[in-house]
């Protein structure tokens, strides 16, 4: 009997220490959470509120994956990615604007049709232009153009005909001027899967994309498009859905060669612009290894970085200063673990955006360093002259840049 009862007081035992352990790491936990919704003055019902808000609309009212940008065979060695519909302000009448690319020294010879909800559809008057910044002798970039003059109907989609062939080949349209939306995103963001160097592959890890969706959801991003569908495993967008992210992806199955990075960039670029015109107050187009830091505020309305933005309101883009940080293969969070900055140039110049439908006629303006920059995370070479780059943030900033990185160590517990 009395071995029973040494038995039943050690197994009581055993149970009350793991308990006591137990209780002591989910205290250390909650303390941990505490601390970083303290900062951010936010609360769990907010936080709860935010989340179903957020869900309503990637469902009912944004729809930033419609229609799916895909490249679609359009007759006569030309492909068409994506095509957008703008109403005319007086109400009659308007313009679908395609992207197309298409074999150089090849006549461009297209018939264009509006087509209507109501099955219907309305010759237009079809022109074109051919972009410049495509730089490559494999392949040209075009707009085609498809204006129609008649009475206001609800447009869906953009038939083009190949004069020679008299093939038609019909795109659906995403309607830029959507009645639905009365508040805008504060910030979306456009992930280039597609053209990051290829050096990157073993950056582009589950860890280090969830890294990435988490960093740009925790300054306020609640809409995203993806660029290729490259590591986007299910399980990645699982744990994504945990915390409301819900990534638009569209595949990049670009037809000719893919080895001039400018070119898809450009592509890439005016599809998210024009996506997210009249939908978001900020938009970003940023690889894998872009981390945007805002310094003291998140992109919200009236937060100090939204008062600082508000004397360049006749600005729609802007450059921000890039610095490029040395990744190392053994650490686990990009942001803390990522010190030593190299002594180089930055490369790619890096935009913040206000989107809208005419981006040709952008201005641009470089904002302040102490005000925003950009990590770019490269593999440093072992000669590399580096030095560490938090030296050079001021004491508010870093501490704020510290605090984003111990909600996304949050994120990545969870």
């Amino acid at each position: 009997m009395r071995k029973y009862q040494q038995l039943t007081l050690l197994v009581l035992t055993v149970l009350s220490v793991s308990i006591l352990v137990m209780y002591k790491r989910e205290n250390a936990k909650l303390k941990y959470v505490l601390d970083v919704v303290n900062f951010f003055g936010r609360n769990d019902a907010d936080a709860i509120l935010k989340l179903e808000n957020d869900t309503v609309q990637i469902a009912n009212v944004y729809d930033l994956g419609y229609p799916m940008a895909s490249w679609q065979w359009i007759g006569n060695n030309f492909h068409a990615y994506s095509a957008f519909w703008k109403q005319n302000n007086g109400g009659a009448g308007g313009e679908v604007t395609a992207l197309v690319v298409g074999l150089p020294h090849v006549a461009v010879n297209f018939k264009c049709f509006v087509r209507f909800a109501d099955k219907g559809k309305m010759k237009g008057r079809f022109s074109f232009v051919r972009l410049d910044e495509t730089m490559s002798t494999q392949f040209k970039f075009y707009k085609f153009y498809c204006k129609y003059d008649g009475s206001p109907r609800k447009v869906i989609g953009l038939t083009v005909v190949d004069v020679e062939s008299k093939q038609e080949h019909t795109l659906l349209t995403r309607d830029l001027q959507n009645k639905q939306i009365h508040d805008k995103i504060s910030l979306t963001v456009c992930l280039d899967m597609n053209t990051y160097n290829e050096s990157l592959d073993n950056f582009a890890t589950n860890i280090n994309i969830q890294q990435f969706f988490y960093h740009y959801h925790i300054l306020g991003a609640t809409e995203f498009i993806v660029y290729g569908a490259k590591g986007m495993t299910t399980y990645l967008k699982n744990h994504l859905l945990r915390h409301g992210i819900q990534p638009n992806i569209f595949p990049y199955n670009f037809p000719f060669d893919q080895s001039m990075q400018q070119p898809n960039r450009a592509i890439i670029t005016i599809d998210c612009l024009l996506r997210t015109s009249n939908i978001a107050q900020y938009t970003v187009i940023a690889g894998i290894n872009e981390y945007l830091y805002p310094f003291t505020s998140r992109f919200k309305a009236e937060t100090e970085f939204y008062q600082f933005m508000e004397q360049y309101t006749d600005m729609t883009q802007f450059e921000v200063t890039t610095r490029q940080i040395c990744i190392s293969p053994h650490n686990k969070l990009i942001l803390s673990d990522n010190n030593l900055s190299e002594l180089l140039p930055s490369g790619e110049k890096f935009y913040l955006y206000r989107p809208q439908y005419n981006y040709e006629n952008y201005k641009t303006i470089i904002l302040d360093a102490k005000r925003i920059s950009v990590n770019r995370y490269i593999n440093c070479s072992e000669n590399a002259n580096v030095f560490d780059w938090r030296h050079l943030i001021d004491e508010t900033s870093l501490r704020y840049i510290n605090t984003i990185s111990k909600e996304l160590n949050l994120y990545l517990m969870q």
